[in-house]
């Protein structure tokens, strides 16, 4: 590629035309790059090679330059693009555009007046030399306006009071016309807002005003959508011609069905926001700045009713009305007042602490590692009645204590049966007792009977038998 003169070595004319051809590629046609994938049709690549001819001017991205034109691998360095695009940016914004307390830019400054005032009529030489300041002002307040727009942001010269009162009031008359313009043909923004077709493009430099700021943020990015959509169309067109495989064109058919329904949902949001703010005006006249904003410029409000009237009737008219009061009157329902939060908060604590109280209740009853007692069932029956006092139903309750009083009563029962065992056979134990009592005494007379009786004799009756056998 021809090497062409550096940014920086160009003259203002130069620079202003290399500056707005730059921020056209920027703007439009490189986010279509992004999105392209791996198809490129033959309009992708000279996109391409325009924004490598505008690059150029930098020095830095001469190499880049050099091996995309090369390799020719274009879809591959699309994202190394940007980032030579966003440090071009920066450096053309560094020095030039000056940044306001607000956040707004100062892109030029006004010629200063001469150090000291001469008096009389001025020589030519200072004629010619004015004129060559004014010139250049305007040449840089175009230059200016050009970085602004390619930076993103918003130009304001720093200007007296009489030129800022002017400004103003140029303003109010370029609003003015254009709403009159508006209020004149309504029917063009019926016509603009097709979201059915797809086939018409919003007005959306006349719309945002009228719109919220995310929406509005959405509206921006129905150019890039619809380019999107395009290209994707003519790429699958392009592989269908070339016999491709169905699940190579399927991902761009996919991509401009996704983007065909994304802008045409920015569209259809455009058209309720509008409706929406139709019907708050007609009940609430002084709702936002609308009416003071369109007094300000010399309209009437009944002007811009006439311009969002053709919403309105396109969502529904009447029914729209009705469903919208509807939904509002459903929001505010939805909106508690401090003593409905407090009463909710009240019955909160009431359930959350009935709630301890029967799990207390069911825990008490319900534990199998206490013994059945009479003082527990009497407790137990007071819980009951506790139950009772709160509303809940007692048919649990009323089977663990009839099961309770069952086992009491089976414990009680073979305590007693237990008891008469022991008793009899204490009493058993008595008599045995007594029995061998008796047998013992029998036996220790019979032993002190026999002890009581005298002694006999056999030495005697032994010699008595003796001498009676001799």
């Amino acid at each position: 590629m021809e090497k062409v003169k550096l940014y920086k070595d160009m003259t203002p004319e130069e620079q202003l035309k290399w500056i707005t051809d730059f921020s056209t590629f920027t703007k439009e046609q490189l986010p279509i790059l992004c999105a392209l994938g791996d198809v490129w049709v033959e309009s992708s690549i000279k996109s391409f090679q325009k924004g490598l001819a505008l690059m150029n001017a930098f020095a830095y991205c001469r190499d880049f330059i050099d091996k995309s034109l090369l390799f020719r691998d274009f879809s591959r360095r699309v994202n190394l693009m940007v980032k030579y695009t966003d440090k071009i940016k920066a450096e053309i914004g560094t020095g030039t555009v000056i940044r306001g307390a607000n956040g707004e830019t100062l892109a030029y400054m006004p010629v200063t007046q001469a150090a000291t005032r001469r008096r009389g009529r001025p020589s030519k030489e200072d004629m010619d030399a004015a004129i060559a300041a004014a010139s250049g002002n305007d040449l840089e307040l175009q230059k200016a306006k050009a970085i602004a727009s390619l930076t993103e942001s918003v130009i304001v010269a720093p200007t007296t009071e009489a030129s800022t009162e002017k400004a103003a009031e140029e303003a109010a008359k370029k609003v003015a016309e254009e709403l009159a313009k508006k209020a004149a043909q309504p029917s063009l923004f019926d016509q603009g807002v097709n979201a059915i077709l797809g086939d018409k493009k919003l007005h959306f430099d006349q719309l945002q005003w009228l719109v919220s700021e995310e929406l509005r943020a959405e509206m921006k990015t129905v150019s890039a959508l619809r380019a999107t959509a395009a290209l994707a169309s003519e790429q699958a067109k392009a592989l269908e011609k070339r016999n491709v495989a169905p699940e190579i064109i399927e991902p761009h058919t996919r991509a401009a069905a996704e983007a065909t329904s994304a802008y045409l949902a920015i569209y259809a949001r455009v058209d309720k926001e509008l409706a929406t703010l139709f019907v708050t005006l007609t009940k609430e006249p002084d709702f936002g700045e609308f009416k003071t904003r369109m007094e300000s410029s010399g309209q009437t409000l009944e002007q811009l009713m006439n311009i969002l009237r053709p919403y309105y009737e396109k969502m529904g008219g009447e029914a729209f009305a009705a469903e919208l009061e509807a939904s509002v009157a459903e929001a505010k329902a939805a909106v508690k007042t401090p003593e409905q939060i407090k009463d909710e908060e009240d019955a909160k604590n009431v359930a959350a602490a009935k709630a301890k109280t029967l799990h207390t209740i069911r825990t008490y009853m319900l534990r199998s590692d206490m013994k059945v007692t009479s003082k527990r069932v009497e407790k137990m029956k007071e819980y009951l009645e506790e139950v009772k006092s709160l509303g809940e139903p007692t048919e649990e309750y009323d089977v663990i204590i009839a099961k309770a009083e069952q086992e009491l009563a089976e414990a009680t029962a073979a305590k007693k049966t237990g008891k008469a065992k022991k008793e009899e056979a204490g009493k058993e134990k008595s008599t045995a007792a007594e029995e061998e009592d008796a047998d013992l005494e029998a036996t220790a007379g019979i032993i002190l009977g026999a002890l009581d009786t005298p002694p006999v004799n056999t030495s005697v009756d032994s010699k008595a038998e003796t001498t009676e056998k001799e």
